[in-house]
């Protein structure tokens, strides 16, 4: 092949012939290798596409990591979609911290662990349900801070007691200034003296694949309804039994889908739940959820089935003992921090009806 390069060629141009010159040759070492039993009508078919794999770049070996979620060092496995490490010997809060910390491998390191949401904790807690003995007890990353019970997370952040984390009667205990999850209660948190020997948890930090960012927009509420949050909620000022109170949230609010309240989330529960004790509102309130069966299958009126246990339910609830079909409805219990107990459908409640904004 002659290739003519006038003297008057730049760099650009040179450039450019070495790369058509590498590409020319590439061709012809797929040409040179064509076996002799493919014919010259065979040729003509598939040089193309020999041509075509010949002169599609090369990829750079250049791949995102897979991140450090999607696995683990030993000897932390992948449990609940997190890098954990179950205890199986006891030790002080302190002690047990310090054993977490050796087990650093290469960048990765571990900690009491701590929790980002809700979401979080309530995985974790159905994981350790499923797979650790009864009657154990955990340390996890959160203690006191220069006063009683001003908890916080390891990472500084302010952990408040009750919804959704705590059971409802502890962290309130003076000089128990470390908390345990215990499986008696559903394995929320308990306070506890740091000094006492117990199992513990070691998590290395979660890091998510991906980050969505959600667009908030600005939106009205109906009146008689307030917004908390992204949501708009109507807290009755009268009793009614449950099935009446769901009528009543359908009827009064129809043009905005009004229902009784049913969380879309762990977080908007946590919301509700956060909004009704800071106004200390004292009263218990029915929300959308019903034993559909009467053998202990609860759904929210949106349709969602509601898990045993954390985040919703109060210890040792529900605990109803009817066995017929939508007898049995769910409120929001003020002795109770708000979790959730069950009682019959025809008791009379104050209630709160979930809406729609104005579109």
């Amino acid at each position: 092949m002659a290739v003519e390069i006038s003297g008057q060629a730049d760099g650009a141009d040179l450039r450019r012939f070495l790369m058509e010159l590498s590409n020319a040759e590439e061709q012809y070492e797929q040409i040179r290798n064509v076996p002799l039993s493919v014919g010259l009508l065979e040729y003509a078919l598939i040089a193309p596409i020999m041509v075509s794999i010949a002169m599609t770049p090369r990829q750079t070996p250049e791949s995102p990591r897979a991140p450090a979620c999607d696995y683990c060092y030993p000897p932390l496995v992948e449990a609940a979609g997190r890098c954990l490490y179950i205890s199986q010997e006891a030790l002080s809060w302190q002690d047990a911290r310090n054993y977490c910390h050796s087990l650093q491998v290469q960048t990765t390191t571990a900690d009491l662990i701590t929790f980002q949401s809700c979401n979080d904790f309530t995985i974790l807690a159905g994981y350790l349900g499923f797979n650790v003995p009864s009657d154990t007890s955990y340390w996890v990353g959160a203690h006191t801070e220069f006063t009683s019970n001003n908890w916080r997370w390891l990472n500084g952040e302010p952990l408040s007691t009750g919804v959704p984390f705590w059971d409802h009667r502890q962290g309130h205990d003076k000089g128990e200034d470390c908390a345990a999850m215990e499986s008696g209660s559903y394995f929320r948190l308990a306070d506890h003296d740091c000094l006492e020997p117990r199992l513990f948890i070691c998590a290395s930090p979660l890091i998510p694949a991906y980050k969505s960012e959600i667009e908030v927009k600005d939106f009205l509420c109906p009146d008689e309804t307030l917004q908390i949050g992204t949501g708009c909620y109507y807290f009755s000022t009268y009793h009614s039994n449950w099935n009446a109170a769901e009528e009543r949230c359908r009827s009064k609010f129809h043009h905005h889908q009004g229902q009784l309240f049913s969380p879309a989330s762990c977080d908007e529960f946590v919301h509700i739940a956060h909004h009704l004790e800071v106004t200390e509102d004292k009263k218990d309130r029915w929300v959308g959820a019903i034993d559909v069966t009467g053998n202990h299958e609860w759904y929210w009126e949106s349709g969602d089935l509601i898990p045993g246990g954390p985040p919703f339910w109060a210890t040792s609830e529900p605990n109803h003992k009817s066995d017929h079909a939508r007898d049995q409805g769910a409120y929001m219990s003020a002795s109770k921090r708000f979790y959730l107990e069950d009682d019959s459908t025809s008791h009379q409640l104050d209630y709160i009806c979930k809406v729609s904004p104005f579109e």
